[in-house]
């Protein structure tokens, strides 16, 4: 198993594996999920299995940060029944300013992963919504 990532939402675990590939080039596919604790950090760990070749691996997510907000007994049992997490876990909006700060933090922290998964959820927002004003 990789490193730890750490990450602040599960549709950034989701992201970074639709950005890794598999040596053979193949896109990876998640399989199978579990949620470790160990003395206060949560992590959330990815099984993922090439569509190409089935080359197996697996990557460990830090998701301390937004857990305690997000994992409920309720959504606990939806992921034991197999539902991704990333269909069950619904998250607090943030106001403009909290979420600008968020940004700032994020690059004075250097974390160009986090900065790198905003930048593209933000121009599929911009794709997804010239899609509607058009």
């Amino acid at each position: 198993m990789a490193n730890v990532i750490k990450v602040h939402s599960v549709d950034q675990e989701y992201w970074y594996i639709r950005t890794q590939r598999c040596k053979c080039g193949g896109e990876l596919e998640v399989w199978n999920q579990a949620l470790l604790s160990s003395q206060d950090l949560q992590f959330d760990v990815l099984d993922t299995r090439c569509k190409h070749c089935g080359h197996e691996t697996s990557y460990k997510f830090d998701i301390t940060n937004f857990a305690p907000r997000a994992i409920t007994q309720q959504s606990m049992e939806k992921i034991a029944m197999g539902i991704p997490a990333e269909k069950v876990w619904s998250f607090i909006e943030i106001p403009m300013e909290k979420a600008v700060k968020f940004i700032f933090d994020l690059a004075q922290a250097q974390d160009k992963l986090a900065l790198d998964y905003l930048e593209g959820a933000i121009k599929h927002a911009r794709e997804k919504f010239k899609i509607i004003l058009d």
